[in-house]
């Protein structure tokens, strides 16, 4: 049997599920009257439950539609209002029945009692057994008439003979046998079906199998043997009774035992019947159906149809609850929400009346939301809908201008989600206004040009760098000094971050390449600038970047670092930097995949080569060997190691002389030259410190530094600048070659 569900309330929808629920049953649900209409143009029901309360078409439209489509549907209608002309309309559009939801246990009361004329053609087929196919009532009758019911005790109990009806013709029956013969049941099936039943059959042939099945379904009728191996009939029928079902049983059994007759009987079985003759089964199975109390076919059924109707009272709270919650939410929110169904808005929060313009939320309510975008805008708020239902996932959050109701322009930034509302699909529309962000946004980025103006300008090498040696500002004049440019600065810190992403290692790309941007590529990109540019590509095969992150990995102090192990100041740094060159970034990244960032700056029209000539620069080569670098300035130390380990070096640091002897012990003297400060804290000197080490390795090598003037005058120690001491501040060149000089290089 095919049976279609249609009522927007799914809790309603699951109890009817529940009721009807019967082996080899097909079940669909809708929610709205014209889902039902489309279903039924493939899934073609047996039965129809329809509300007559829906979202959009009324049952009873829905009904007629059904009908129309699929003549042979049986419409049952079930809702909560018992008036008249309901009833009177519902059975002008061909329903056969009219239940109230607060006794939906007389749904199946209609399905099996006889008075409804069954479906024309039915799919029920049995669980365990082959599906069965309608017997012509006529022949029914003809066969029926010519049965005689023998009238021995042990064939009848009592029970008057009912000669089938044709109204029984083609009834689905749901049959619970307890046998533990397959041969046996099988022939009880094949006797039911002679009896034009349409059997869907259950068989068991235990206790524990025996009450699951209880449970599981509710039987039109229980057929069970007097005698199993692990339980007898009367024990069948006690638990029956003890569960509170009334539900019709009948026995059959293979012995003549008087004891054994009445015991079945006495124990509440409706008919007993011989196996060695099943024909009185037809007039039994007919009057026990007959006899049954009217619209239930269980004791406990009255109590069940109160314990559903409790539950659909508790669901029907607590969905009043939950969108009390909802509206609670809505009205909390300080972004303004609107719904809307088909374009028109159904609800909107005290924060989007504020927003559009709007006295009331009845101002705004059964308007088209297109009413409040600007023409400009319009496009881009149709692409954020269509994405959603392309995707069945939320659109990002988009930039747009809005109108209030005097028609003010303002920007926002809205988002849009599908949602459900009172059973229908809407859409979830949240804006936000960005006029405040804006005018922060501007102050900061005035700030920030005024700072770098001050940067750019200064005499000074200003550098700040972070306690992991991080450089987040590098000036002009200290790429003067140290001879380090911001471009490799960059390039370093974008390593750092693809070498981050890698945690189980991978592959680290860095290329560089000349690019000629065009038009084209500008259109794609606002910052792009048309003309000849060089590319600094930096790809990993990491983790990737999130798609809701990736708009704010440039922000200043945003990280997705652990608290303490990152400032979220390096990705910002070479923002800055590049912006200061007047180029731009690009990143794609795939969650899984990895990320690519192609860093644009301008061309220069002459090599670098040529400008090293010019400026008299010394083309330096690398180097190796392991350096201690003793320096308490974190920032110059850390300045100083990124020259080393350019040129090739094993830098290892220390911030005191107490440090660099640790230092020296765990590297168990394998360290080639001492690069260090004369003056350090811990009441060991940069002299004291060497003294030290060439007493334990008389062949280190060492360099001193220092920004002071030193009066070494009758010391007997001997400086030379550029051989074994460096004047602070030095530019890198001069440091490497005093490096190189000093290791033989």
């Amino acid at each position: 049997m095919k049976v279609m569900i249609v009522d927007d309330h799914a809790g309603v929808r699951n109890m009817i599920r529940q009721l009807l629920a019967a082996p080899g049953d097909s079940f669909v649900e809708c929610s709205t009257g014209e889902e039902a209409v489309k279903m039924a143009r493939d899934f073609k029901p047996d039965y129809v439950t329809m509300d007559v309360r829906l979202p959009d078409l009324s049952g009873l439209q829905a009904a007629r539609a059904i009908r129309g489509i699929h003549p042979p549907s049986r419409v049952i209608i079930v809702t909560s209002y018992d008036q008249p002309f309901l009833r009177q309309t519902a059975s002008e559009v061909g329903a056969i029945a009219y239940v109230l939801k607060d006794n939906l246990a007389e749904l199946r009361s209609v399905l099996i009692g006889g008075s409804i004329p069954p479906p024309q053609s039915s799919s029920a087929s049995g669980q365990e057994l082959d599906s069965t196919q309608t017997i012509n009532p006529a022949n029914q009758a003809s066969q029926a008439g010519s049965t005689t019911v023998p009238t021995d005790p042990l064939i009848q109990a009592g029970v008057k003979p009912v000669t089938p009806t044709p109204s029984h013709a083609g009834l689905p029956l749901r049959v619970l046998i307890v046998e533990d013969s397959a041969n046996d049941c099988e022939l009880i099936v094949r006797q039911l079906k002679r009896c034009g039943f349409i059997p869907q059959v259950k068989r068991v042939d235990t206790g524990p199998g025996l009450r699951r099945a209880l449970e599981q379904y509710l039987w039109d009728i229980i057929i069970t043997d007097h005698n199993l191996p692990t339980f007898s009939g009367a024990e069948a029928l006690a638990l029956i009774r003890d569960i509170g079902l009334n539900t019709p049983t009948l026995c059959v059994t293979g012995s003549a035992d008087p004891a054994k007759i009445r015991e079945v009987l006495n124990a509440g079985a409706g008919a007993l019947i011989s196996k060695d003759d099943l024909t009185p089964l037809c007039a039994a199975v007919t009057s026990a159906l007959s006899r049954r109390e009217p619209f239930t076919h269980r004791r406990k059924l009255n109590h069940e149809s109160e314990h559903q109707t409790s539950r659909l009272r508790q669901a029907q709270e607590a969905l009043r609850q939950s969108e009390e919650r909802y509206r609670q939410l809505l009205e909390l929110s300080l972004d303004a929400i609107f719904v809307h169904h088909d374009g028109i808005i159904t609800s909107v929060n005290s924060a989007g009346v504020e927003l559009l313009g709007a006295k009331k939320a009845e101002d705004l309510v059964g308007k088209h939301v297109l009413d409040f975008v600007h023409p400009d805008s319009r496009e881009a708020a149709g692409g954020q809908i269509q994405r959603v239902c392309d995707t069945g996932r939320p659109a990002p959050a988009l930039e747009q201008k809005l109108l209030r109701l005097d028609g003010t322009v303002f920007d926002a930034e809205v988002a849009v989600d599908a949602i459900i509302d009172r059973g229908r699909k809407g859409y979830l529309v949240v804006a936000r206004d960005v006029a405040a962000r804006k005018v922060a946004e501007a102050a900061q980025r005035e700030s920030q040009a005024r700072k770098s103006a001050m940067l750019e300008s200064a005499l000074d090498a200003i550098v700040t760098i972070d306690q992991e040696g991080t450089i987040f500002e590098w000036n002009p004049a200290a790429e003067k000094m140290f001879g380090y440019r911001r471009a490799a600065v960059l390039g370093k810190e974008l390593a750092v971050n693809a070498r981050a992403a890698m945690p189980k290692g991978g592959f680290l790309t860095i290329n560089t390449e000349r690019v000629t941007v065009d038009s084209e590529h500008a259109l794609r990109n606002p910052e792009a600038r048309i003309g000849e540019l060089v590319c600094l590509t930096v790809q990993d095969t990491g983790c990737g970047i999130p798609a809701e992150i990736l708009p704010r990995i440039f922000e200043p102090f945003f990280t997705t670092k652990n608290v303490g192990k990152g400032t979220g100041l390096g990705l910002a740094t070479v923002f800055g930097i590049v912006s200061q060159h007047h180029g731009w970034i690009e990143v794609e990244s795939r969650k899984g995949e990895g990320t690519a960032v192609r860093v644009f700056l301008p061309a220069c029209e002459r090599s670098a080569a040529s400008a090293d000539k010019e400026q008299g620069r010394i083309t330096l080569r690398r180097g190796s060997g392991t350096i201690l670098l003793v320096e308490d300035e974190i920032a110059l130390r850390g300045l100083t190691r990124i020259l080393l380990e350019e040129y090739g070096y094993r830098a290892l640091e220390a911030g005191s002389g107490v440090e660099a002897l640790l230092v020296w012990e765990g590297q168990q003297g394998r360290i080639d030259l001492l690069f260090t400060d004369m003056i350090l804290p811990d009441g060991i000197t940069g002299r004291d410190l060497a003294k030290q080490l060439k007493a334990r390795k008389p062949d280190l090598k060492v360099i001193y530094t220092s920004g002071y003037a030193l009066d070494l005058e009758g010391t007997g120690f001997i400086l030379r600048e550029g051989l074994n001491f460096l004047q602070k501040p030095s530019k890198a060149e001069k440091i490497i070659q005093a490096v190189q000089d000093l290791l033989g290089e």
